[in-house]
């Protein structure tokens, strides 16, 4: 605040305001982004603060339409993209959630934020083959406890690859007995073997 009554600083301005947004103070944080209009209008921390505000509030409609500007604004920024993609999801628009996340693709290439936004994404829409395309140079390295290791075990064995798959999901119940989900694939695996 000290910061900010000596002069206009948008990122000063930017990082106080998600300050503000995580000790829930939404309604000082829209006061700041409008404050931030008034002497940075066009810069990307205004335009996504926008977006996270507008998400924050639970506003998917006005978070994609902020997503979407800050997208056109900075076309080489991947983090646009992500926002986007990350809110049409939340609205159940899967496939135009994948365009923008091969947008992303194109600008960051081997982003891991990037990867885990797209396993999310193939395998809410069933793309198996897609999951498996892209863990598979990993797999020795997946930790079957974690998400992407539990994504490429179910991957397998959609892809009918069971045997592998019950494998995968068994070192995940050894490692973590309490993981439901892993417990309950490795019954759909044995099943399937």
């Amino acid at each position: 605040e000290q910061g900010l009554a000596i002069g206009n600083d948008v990122r000063l301005a930017s990082e106080y305001a998600r300050l503000l947004l995580d000790d829930a103070r939404a309604d000082q944080a829209v006061l700041l982004l409008e404050r931030m209009r008034g002497f940075a209008p066009k810069a990307y921390e205004t335009l996504a603060l926008a977006g996270d505000l507008a998400a924050a509030r639970g506003d998917t409609e006005a978070a994609i339409a902020a997503y979407r500007a800050l997208s056109r604004a900075f076309p080489g920024r991947p983090e646009a993209f992500l926002a986007l993609a990350n809110e049409l999801d939340t609205m159940g628009q899967i496939d135009e959630a994948i365009k923008v996340l091969k947008q992303a693709e194109k600008i960051a290439p081997g982003d891991s934020r990037v990867e885990k936004l797209g396993l999310q994404l193939y395998s809410v829409k069933g793309e198996w083959n897609k999951v498996r395309e892209i863990l598979q140079p990993r797999e020795g390295t997946l930790d079957p406890r974690t998400g992407e290791g539990l994504t490429y075990a179910e991957a397998l064995l959609r892809l009918g690859h069971a045997e592998q798959a019950r494998a995968y999901f068994n070192r995940a119940v050894l490692l973590s007995p309490q993981n439901r989900y892993a417990r309950m694939m490795l019954g759909e695996a044995l099943f399937a073997s």
